[in-house]
């Protein structure tokens, strides 16, 4: 810890502090062998400090870690985006739920009248997706809400945490563990990264390359050339 001292004062760093939990980890025993300690800091240095004044460093709720992540904000307005129609794609998500079935089969057995198999046909997946459409804006709106409800919650109960509350904090992480994996599944197909296995949990990665596959897909522009 000396040398480690040594190197922080030799660079000129200093500890940037912290919001939300003042514990950074936790051995997750029961009492009485139960300890939780302030090991996780993030440094930087003055210059830096001085470009980057409304930068602010968040102790978050721990999950499949022993350690709390740290998440460096910067007091900013989000840009405003722009809307845009998004063409109709089947998500991947929606097969771990239960319902998902249910409206596939309630929308294929509505009544409609066509002039032709093919048409039957048409008409079938269109109302399919005007069905899971409505559907999923019901079910998985609140996703976020929810997420943020229990994480909140987690973050509360790790902060009151003495040995007492270890099963009950542990329960809730699985709960959260669960509907992140919802939304792994959304990116891992959007991304089309094949080569990862179904076990991986990376949604910033799938989220980038998704993110870039938009990107690369889109035409900015077109150009008539001369023949």
């Amino acid at each position: 810890m000396d040398r480690f001292q040594d190197a922080i004062n030799k660079c000129g760093l200093f500890d940037m502090g912290y919001i939300g939990n003042k514990f950074t980890w936790n051995n997750g025993r029961q009492r009485p062998a139960f300890i939780k300690e302030r090991l996780d800091r993030a440094f930087c240095n003055e210059r830096w400090s001085d470009q980057n004044n409304d930068a602010r460093v968040h102790a978050l709720s721990t999950l499949n870690s022993d350690h709390s992540p740290l998440w460096i904000t910067y007091d900013q307005l989000p840009r405003p985006g722009t809307s845009v129609t998004k063409p109709f794609k089947f998500e991947a998500k929606w097969l771990l739920d239960d319902e998902c079935y249910q409206q596939v089969e309630t929308s294929w057995k509505t009544h409609r009248i066509a002039r032709g198999k093919m048409d039957y046909m048409t008409t079938g997946l269109q109302l399919c997706k005007e069905q899971l459409t409505q559907w999923s804006g019901k079910r998985f709106e609140n996703t976020r809400r929810e997420i943020k409800g229990k994480m909140d919650a987690l973050a509360q109960l790790q902060n009151r945490n003495s040995r007492q509350l270890t099963e009950q904090i542990r329960h809730l992480q699985r709960d959260i563990d669960t509907i992140l994996e919802v939304k792994n599944i959304k990116w891992k197909q959007r991304a089309k990264k094949k080569w990862l296995k179904e076990g991986d949990r990376n949604t910033k990665f799938f989220h980038q390359a998704a993110t870039q596959r938009r990107k690369t897909n889109l035409i900015r522009r077109k150009e008539n050339k001369p023949h």
